[in-house]
């Protein structure tokens, strides 16, 4: 079989996880093409949690309980010293209608352990401030965490050791149709033909389904994650607390995200971001009196890549050959299933039965 040349646009988890699959293809010749450096977008603000247990409906839970699943299947694979699949605590507080929800999951063949504030937090976080040591806490033991920075390299990294092309800090401009190809233009005016483009541009996915004629509306969301330098708090799993969510992190920090602070940006109530720091800390420190003091290691703002509708849009799109889009909310959780759904439409034509219509990008069609 001929090789044919394929671009992915985007170098974050899902773009990084489609290369690195596609790259192992013997019929592909790769490149990849990413405005900043791998995963220095939208992947480097995540709470890059790995979970389905805030997600519904039922195929959507699915996707995303597969893509959790893909990380073990990765780790066999790679050294992945920055994935770290270690749990999840979540507090009645923050989940509404949890002990319901829990029981749902385990319908669904999601593990879940059920236990007490004073029982978890004693034996995971001790520092925390615990209002009532009987709260229910659900414990899903096969949830975790990635640094983001560490997967794309070693997936960008991988990638490359089998010949694929990596390129960064240029955008793409134009997509011309050429023949059965495609003649990209970069910023900086460099040209070249591909076969096959795949849309992995996350919050910019817009603008590339643009450049070949397609109507993509995106939701975005902006979101923000701080980095607290802590290196004595005792904190092994990812906890959604009542107050932020919450997770360790590299070199001595944990990094802490809170729903609420989201809005406030989302509605615009606080522009500075000194303030929005500032309500983060309060917020983290109710939990973690420790975070009153601890200095702060990193602020990251990104903006989610969220369709319109909420849910990813995945595979191949009607009417344009050879384009294929990979957009979606928890990139993260779902990047390297998406590098494997991809790649076997990419060089099979196959379309994995875990993509349902509520996924197909297809259904945006009419508003193109």
């Amino acid at each position: 079989m001929a090789s044919r040349r394929v671009t992915v646009i985007g170098a974050g988890v899902v773009g990084a996880s489609i290369a690195y699959r596609l790259a192992q293809t013997s019929s592909v010749e790769l490149q990849v093409i990413d405005t900043s450096t791998p995963g220095g977008g939208t992947s480097a603000a995540s709470m890059a949690w790995l979970n389905a247990s805030s997600k519904r409906p039922k195929d959507y839970f699915d996707l995303n309980f597969a893509g959790v699943r893909e990380y073990y299947r990765l780790k066999s694979e790679l050294a992945a010293d920055w994935l770290h699949l270690t749990g999840t605590l979540a507090q009645a507080a923050c989940t509404p209608n949890l002990e319901d929800r829990a029981a749902e999951l385990e319908a669904w063949g999601y593990g879940v352990e059920r236990t007490n504030a004073a029982t978890a937090f004693g034996q995971h976080l001790p520092q925390a401030t615990i209002v009532d040591p009987d709260e229910f806490v659900a414990h899903y033991p096969d949830e975790g965490w990635i640094d983001t920075n560490g997967a794309t390299q070693e997936l960008i990294g991988a990638a490359a050791a089998c010949g694929a092309e990596y390129q960064q800090g240029c955008a793409v401009t134009r997509i011309d149709a050429e023949g059965s190809a495609y003649r990209l233009t970069l910023a900086d005016g460099t040209t070249f033909l591909t076969d096959v483009v795949v849309n992995a541009a996350g919050p910019k996915a817009d603008r590339i389904a643009a450049l070949v004629g397609r109507h993509l509306p995106l939701a975005p969301t902006k979101g923000m994650t701080i980095k607290f330098f802590a290196p004595d708090l005792d904190i092994d799993k990812i906890v959604l607390s009542d107050q932020v969510e919450i997770r360790p992190d590299v070199n001595g920090c944990v990094r802490t995200h809170s729903d609420a602070v989201d809005g406030m940006m989302a509605q615009g109530a606080a522009t500075d971001r000194t303030e929005i720091v500032e309500v983060m800390r309060t917020k983290a420190a109710n939990f973690l009196p420790a975070l009153e003091s601890a200095p702060i290691a990193g602020v990251y703002m990104g903006v989610r890549p969220i369709p319109e509708d909420q849910f990813s849009c995945v595979g191949a799109v009607d009417g344009i050959d050879n384009y294929f889009e990979a957009v979606t909310h928890s990139g993260v959780t779902m990047g390297p299933l998406i590098g494997r759904l991809i790649t076997e439409y990419v060089v099979d034509g196959t379309r994995n039965d875990l993509l349902t219509s509520r996924f197909d990008p297809n259904r945006f069609n009419e508003l193109s």
